[in-house]
């Protein structure tokens, strides 16, 4: 039995050492996609190219022209993110400079007559080597744009700062004032995301110290009045389980009630195995919904990229380091929520070869439908030319196909063992046990199950049928 996700489109290729992946983005609907290739040598050395493809009869044909980066090792494409309609992108280049050396740029380009063409000035940071544009996000109709410059000291040595523009008049125009790191070292500005209507934002601050260096902070404002003011309580890394870096990814629901969080150097499943965590706005504070999810093995970099889909039903997460097809070749996998739980949905998608990096970048339509992913060090056109693959998760969005009262668990609570009851119409595939931190704690094929061996507490079993799958909460006295 195999419920999975179906390629859509041929892969899209980069030439030798664009890294062609290093970002990617979708319109909402999922049907028009925009590749960044950061060493992309468009009209200088590593000056970066974007490329923007729409689906049409199930293959990805380019629309417009090429956008080039104009500097060397500009790097223009290891940000992006496009408003909802496909019809404007915003764009990154780390290392591009003005009269200071690499203080980092960000442009802002519209389709219109079949061309792509620059929509107001270009964005520059405010100081050498700042990294601005190091994240970057639009909003739904693309009118306010949000850029991170995670090497900022403007509150102390690489405190990172934020920054919103709002387009008036044919230029950019910053919203209220800018977000500074905490302390030095924050690295505030590591990722940075928008709600649809851009007066919700969230920013990543990865070097913020809880119990260790690195622990990482997230903290999400809202436009009130004329300025940003902190909405909630900032979500910290969790205590004792590695130099998270939390707030490596970050991803908002389109009203910006939502938000998931990756925190790549986890250690619960082994050194940099990984962790993602989707928090909910209740009552003027930030509460965790369902489980956490977990990367595989040690160095599986399990969050470095995630998505979250409009109503926070679904969210991708890359593991670029993951080991599922050779070393580093890189895996993606996908969440849904059920039951206030998220259990995986489809099969991992896993990089074509060794060192792919498959995963490195994510994004998601709306609906959570289509997902795509880079993996810049693909080495099928020629070395680190990279590659990009969209996918089709309705299948696996929906294989449950039975009711809840289908399936049963009993006793429950229980101590020693626990037995399943389905439907006559269902056959017993696989069973899956996971722990409060999703851990995966037992598994079995049968319908009779002895758990004397785990500890007391709240654990979810997810039952695989012949129909589908179904989860219940079992309690473990």
């Amino acid at each position: 039995m195999n419920f999975c996700q179906i390629q859509i489109g041929q892969d899209i290729e980069g030439t030798s050492s664009d890294r062609l992946g290093s970002s990617v983005a979708l319109s909402a609907n999922g049907n028009i996609l925009a590749v960044g290739a950061e060493f992309g040598d468009g009209t200088a050395f590593n000056s970066g190219i974007i490329r923007v493809y729409e689906n049409i009869n199930n293959s990805w044909i380019q629309i417009g022209n090429d956008i080039n980066g104009s500097q060397n090792n500009g790097a223009m494409g290891f940000s992006m993110d496009m408003s909802a309609d496909g019809t404007i992108f915003v764009v990154g280049a780390l290392g591009e400079d003005t009269t200071l050396t690499n203080p980092g740029r960000v442009s802002v380009y519209k389709y219109e007559n079949n061309t792509w063409s620059l929509l107001g000035g270009v964005l520059s940071g405010a100081t050498a080597s700042e990294q601005f544009g190091r994240s970057v996000a639009i909003s739904a109709d693309g009118n306010i744009i949000a850029v991170g410059a995670m090497q900022s000291d403007a509150n102390g040595d690489i405190s990172g700062q934020a920054r919103i523009y709002e387009f008036q008049n044919n230029t950019w125009v910053q919203l209220g004032g800018p977000i500074n790191g905490i302390a030095q070292f924050n690295r505030l500005g590591a990722s940075i995301d928008l709600s649809a209507d851009g007066t919700i934002f969230a920013v990543g601050a990865v070097g913020y110290i809880s119990d260790t260096f690195g622990s990482g902070q997230v903290r999400i404002y809202e436009y009130i009045g004329s300025d940003w003011n902190l909405m909630g309580n900032p979500i910290e890394g969790q205590p004792g389980v590695g130099v998270e870096q939390s707030g490596s990814s970050l991803s908002l629901s389109s009203d910006g009630k939502s938000i998931a969080i990756g925190a790549p150097g986890n250690n619960v499943n082994g050194n940099i195995s990984g962790r993602v965590s989707v928090f909910e706005y209740q009552n003027d504070s930030w509460q965790q919904v369902g489980n956490d999810m977990l990367g595989i093995q040690q160095d599986d970099n399990f969050g470095f990229s995630l998505a979250l889909n409009g109503d926070a039903s679904v969210v991708a997460v890359g593991a670029y380091k993951s080991d599922g097809n050779g070393v580093n070749s890189g895996q993606a996998r996908f969440f849904k929520k059920e039951n206030n739980a998220w259990i995986q949905i489809g099969n991992e998608v896993n990089g074509v070869a060794s060192e792919d990096k498959f995963g490195y970048s994510i994004a998601i339509s709306n609906d959570g439908l289509t997902v795509v992913a880079g993996a810049p060090d693909n080495n099928e056109n020629a070395i680190s030319s990279g590659q990009v693959r969209a996918f089709d998760l309705t299948e696996a969005l929906s294989v449950e196909k039975f009711k809840k009262s289908d399936i049963k668990i009993f006793p429950n609570p229980t101590s020693n063992e626990f037995s399943i009851q389905l439907d006559s119409s269902l056959e017993l595939y696989k069973v899956d046990i996971y722990n409060s931190i999703g851990q995966q704690v037992l598994t079995s094929k049968e319908k009779i199950i002895d758990i004397s061996k785990l500890a007391s507490g709240m654990y979810l079993v997810e039952i695989e049928t012949t129909k589908g799958k179904g989860s219940k909460k079992l309690i473990i006295e």
